[in-house]
């Protein structure tokens, strides 16, 4: 089983949430992640994005992604938390994590840490 995880590496909290928010609104807005959102609890505020896609105002999408939520999608401080959460996927069974720099927020630089300092050892 694989899994790919969103991370945003720089330190900074609030910028990761934002990246993290931008991310989730990109994808809540289309109906198969509305029922993936939802699966994982996420339900009102799937609803809420798709709600606020249809009336095409991302403001109001991204405002219905909770932190919580962000938190759970994604990896959001350094790459020792990365590392961190890859072994946690190891030990619930998963076979292959895909590292995926959040494409939201200082997507360059993000990338450019997780390939400086992320090991998976």
């Amino acid at each position: 089983m694989s899994a790919m995880l969103y991370a945003y590496v720089l330190d900074n909290m609030d910028r990761g949430i934002e990246a993290g928010k931008e991310m989730a609104a990109f994808y809540g807005s289309a109906p198969p992640y509305l029922s993936l959102f939802s699966s994982l609890g996420y339900d009102r505020e799937s609803r809420a994005m798709v709600a606020g896609w249809k009336e095409k105002d991302r403001e109001r999408v991204k405002a219905a992604v909770p932190v919580e939520m962000v938190r759970s999608l994604t990896v959001l401080g350094s790459t020792q938390d990365l590392k961190d959460r890859i072994m946690e996927y190891f030990k619930a069974g998963i076979d292959d994590v895909f590292i995926c720099p959040t494409p939201f927020g200082d997507y360059e630089a993000n990338l450019r840490e997780i390939l400086a300092k992320y090991s998976p050892v």
